[in-house]
């Protein structure tokens, strides 16, 4: 075999070497569009065959619709549980500033109460002022 024999040949073991790899990404491919087409049929297969009342009928964006309501519950309850805390926090405040207010009338009609242990009641005051700080 002389130089241009062995360097065809070497040419043609190149090519065919580069159509080997071809036809790999292209089997590859195919097979994961075959399994991509498998999937949709299985979702679509799922979604006709349930039962629904007379006047509805599914198509495919149902369960991306499912997912989304899903998601949109989730993030309502989480918003309920958080707006219930907000306003158990509102009504302990509002207490707390009522017994505030009803201290400082105390004080100020102190004369009306000359029995009454001014000291406790200032230091529940203090005591109420320094819960609203933190």
């Amino acid at each position: 075999m002389n130089k241009d024999e062995a360097a065809e040949m070497d040419q043609m073991d190149d090519q065919l070497s580069s159509t080997r790899n071809t036809l790999r990404r292209i089997t590859s491919e195919r097979d994961a569009l075959l399994a991509k087409r498998a999937e949709a049929v299985d979702i679509y297969s799922r979604i006709m065959e349930e039962t629904c009342p007379s006047d509805e009928y599914h198509c495919t964006c149902v369960p991306v619709l499912r997912e989304e309501i899903e998601k949109l519950n989730k993030c309502l309850h989480s918003e309920a549980v958080m707006t219930n805390e907000m306003q158990s926090k509102y009504v302990e405040q509002v207490r707390k500033n009522e017994l505030l207010m009803d201290g400082i009338e105390k004080i100020k009609n102190k004369s009306f109460l000359p029995n009454y242990d001014w000291q406790d009641l200032l230091d529940d005051i203090k005591s109420l002022q320094l819960e609203q700080t933190e």
